[in-house]
């Protein structure tokens, strides 16, 4: 007779040693070869980075600092989410060659399809996905994140070179230092003595051209003047009657040049857009010109050195829901600019201020929206003087809302054909349309009425800066508000009679650069009235959202306040009852949340909130869960037998099933390998060492991996392919309990 426990313990040893050897074999050749390529290609560097720009895709470009050509085939760019982008590359094509000093660009829309975000990170990876290089950051570069010099130094925000090297000119001593051409009542040049010498700039001008065009140049300095070392000298544009040194403007797309008596150009720099603060070379003479605050006639400070303003503390609360939340767009659904959300009924609208595009979606019974039939590639939003112009920019359209008759509502804090000019309109557009774009009806331009409110205010920079403007818009009817808001005109409160308002009601609209919600009446003769101004206290608004469940409108900040939520009730003072709540905690509070809308009915006593990130292309929208406990809840009632009926039978069926999890658990992580009698198991069911119950891995004669003699079963332990052979001479087996 022969030994079945001794057969079966030399063939699972024989087999397990066969797929255990060549496994570590493979694995060790495997490391060695990635440590020999990533050396090899340690010459390949990021060297420019643009993620922001109105002119240029985003891009990333890479160069080959080394003495030998490297093949860069099918390598790729990833941002800081490769899960969710995996799909949107477009690796290079076999036979790429980079050589020595070559650059190559990869670029949005042709080899990676996903923007680059205010809050980022560009990597280069290999055709076998080995990081190569990578740099990441925290805010967008005013113009582009670049080595300088190229392929060696360190990252700094240096002009847009696509495809050509990084330089600094600083052969000069005199150069421009600071450019002021849109923020003060005239613009100006300021001009630079980094020497150790007094240089005389007599007969020395500046132009916006380099041409002959004598009206685009400055008076030539007088004979006599002399910029001293580490000295500034400031030319001065003309205002009327107060002549100075040039009668031209800086325009938001323009440059300068600096000539010296012969003609010749000693310095120049030029932009693409207006600065917020001023273009200023930081450091003073020989550094990159940063968009900072306005030195003029004196040492130019970087803005991390410039005081912030100081925002007042907010006591935060918790989130008052689940401090968890779902993607609604795992895949895309949407575009990378995302901003505003408003909810009417079962009815969500969002709305994308790069291209002022709407969609339209339903709420589901679960909370989780869908786009509706003829709306999944948005519909255009255009201004009224763009009808017959389909290729104009159009709206920078942040937020969205809609009146109870179903009009609908966009605010936009700029024309993205001129954005660097602020101008904050609202405009009525007709949600019915069958074509891809929406017509718009009626437009209000509020840019003068917000700026005159601030200056009334006492503020010193009273106009909205350019990008800082309406973001979010809400309209609520008069029934809601009369008696419970302030009138600023009368300090008495809100009248509906005193004003002509569209289907009766207001639209309140939050500023991003000083937190405020101001109160409109507009009217269908397009006449506007500032009726009130609440102060959130959060120095910013994004997103508005009135909810009725709840009463209270609610204000959201971004990720410059990390994710802040003001709940703001109404109580008939100029002071409404405010209370702050934090972000959900599984929230990433970085994330550049813009827009924010909470349902009108509850799922088990949760109301579906939404976030609608800008900057992302996918899992921009997400679904969270407000609680609410008087809201109205007929799905719990309608499935309160059945959820106890199904919760009855899983916990059934868990309990019957437990026993076979436990012992499939240990098989997945054993710490040795033993012999089993398994006549003996089945005469015992116990193993009598370590009285542990042996179940069969599988009993199902119906696999066709399964014979009357045996079981044959494939387990993967820690990696490790593993055949495992059960031999029985007995073909019946006990019914397992």
């Amino acid at each position: 007779m022969y030994n079945k426990n001794r057969i079966a313990s030399v063939l699972l040893a024989f087999l397990m040693l066969l797929t255990f050897v060549p496994y570590n074999v493979e694995a060790e050749n495997q490391e060695t070869n990635g440590e020999t390529e990533s050396k090899k290609e340690i010459s390949v560097k990021i060297n420019e980075i643009e993620s922001n720009s109105d002119t240029f895709p985003d891009y990333v470009e890479i160069i080959n600092n080394g003495e030998e050509t490297i093949d860069i085939s099918g390598w790729y760019i990833m941002d800081n989410d490769p899960e969710k982008h995996s799909e949107d590359v477009v690796p290079l094509a076999a036979g790429t060659m980079l050589e020595p000093r070559q650059m190559v660009v990869f670029k949005e829309g042709e080899q990676f399809n996903f923007g680059l975000g205010k809050k980022d990170e560009a990597t280069l990876l290999d055709k076998d996905g080995n990081i190569i290089d990578q740099y990441s950051w925290t805010a967008h570069a005013n113009e582009t994140y670049s080595r300088v010099p190229d392929a060696i130094g360190e990252f700094a925000d240096f002009p847009n070179t696509m495809g050509k090297f990084n330089y600094i000119e600083t052969s000069n001593d005199v150069v421009i230092n600071e450019i002021e051409s849109t923020n003060s009542d005239r613009d100006w040049v300021e001009i630079y003595n980094k020497g150790n010498e007094s240089v005389d700039i007599s007969g020395w001008r500046i132009s916006d051209i380099d041409t002959n065009d004598e009206t685009h140049y400055s008076i030539p300095l007088p004979e006599g003047t002399i910029i001293e070392p580490k000295g500034f000298f400031v030319f001065e544009g003309d205002i009327p009657g107060d002549i100075k040194h040039f009668s031209f403007g800086l325009g938001s797309s323009d440059a300068v040049y600096l000539y010296d008596a012969q003609n010749v150009i000693k310095d120049k720099h030029a932009w693409e857009v207006h600065a917020k603060g001023g273009l200023s070379r930081i450091p003073d003479g020989i550094g990159l010109f940063k968009d900072v605050p306005l030195t003029k006639g004196m040492p130019n400070k970087d803005a991390e050195e410039v005081e912030e303003p100081i925002l007042p503390e907010l006591d935060r609360l918790p989130f008052p829901g689940k401090q968890t939340f779902e993607y609604v767009d795992e895949k895309p659904k949407f575009l990378s600019d995302s901003s505003g959300l408003d909810i009417v009924g079962d009815t969500l609208w969002a709305v994308d201020n790069g291209t002022a595009k709407v969609w339209k979606m339903t709420i589901g019974i679960d909370g989780m929206p869908t786009i509706d039939e003829g709306w999944e590639s948005g519909k255009i939003v255009s201004f009224m003087k763009d009808i017959n112009n389909p290729g104009a920019a159009g709206p920078d359209a942040e937020g969205i809302t809609a009146d109870s008759q179903g009009n609908l509502f966009i605010a936009a804090e700029r024309d993205n054909s001129f954005k660097a000019e602020n101008r904050n309109i609202i405009l009525q557009v007709d949600p019915n349309s069958t074509t891809d774009s929406l017509k718009t009806i009626r437009e209000w331009d509020l840019t003068e009425i917000i700026d005159n409110a601030r200056k009334n205010r006492g503020m010193a920079d009273y106009k909205v800066p350019n990008n800082e403007g309406i973001e979010a818009v809400e309209w609520i009817p008069n029934e809601v508000l009369e008696g419970n808001i302030i009138d600023f005109h009368t300090d008495m409160p809100y009248v509906a009679s005193d004003y002509s308002t569209l289907n009766n009601g207001l639209f309140l609209v939050g500023v991003e650069n000083d937190g405020f919600i101001y109160a409109f009446a507009l009217s269908e003769n397009g006449s506007i009235a500032l009726v009130s101004q609440i102060d959130t206290g959060m120095g910013m608004v994004m997103g508005l959202d009135y909810n009725e469940p709840t009463n209270a409108l609610w204000a959201h900040a971004d990720n410059g306040r990390n994710n802040t939520l003001a709940k703001i009730t109404f109580n008939g003072t100029t002071h409404p009852d405010t209370s702050y709540y934090k972000a959900p905690a599984d929230f990433d509070v970085t994330e550049n949340n813009e827009g924010f809308a909470i349902a009108k009915k509850a799922i088990n006593n949760y109301l579906p909130t939404y976030w609608f990130m800008d900057g992302a292309k996918s899992r921009a929208m997400k679904l969270g869960w407000l609680y609410h406990e008087e809201a109205v809840d007929e799905t719990e009632k309608e499935t309160e037998e059945e959820t106890v009926n199904e919760t009855e039978v899983e916990t059934n069926i868990e309990t019957e099933e437990e026993t076979v999890v436990e012992t499939e658990t240990e098989l997945e992580t054993p710490k040795e390998v033993e012999t089993v009698n398994f006549e003996e198991t089945k005469e015992n069911e116990t193993d009598k060492e370590t009285n542990k119950e042996i179940v069969p891995i599988n009993n199902n004669k119906n696999n066709p991996n399964t014979g009357d003699n045996g079981i044959w079963t494939f387990v993967a332990l820690g990696g490790i392919s593993v055949i495992l052979l059960f031999v029985s001479i007995n073909h019946k087996s006990k019914e397992r309990k």
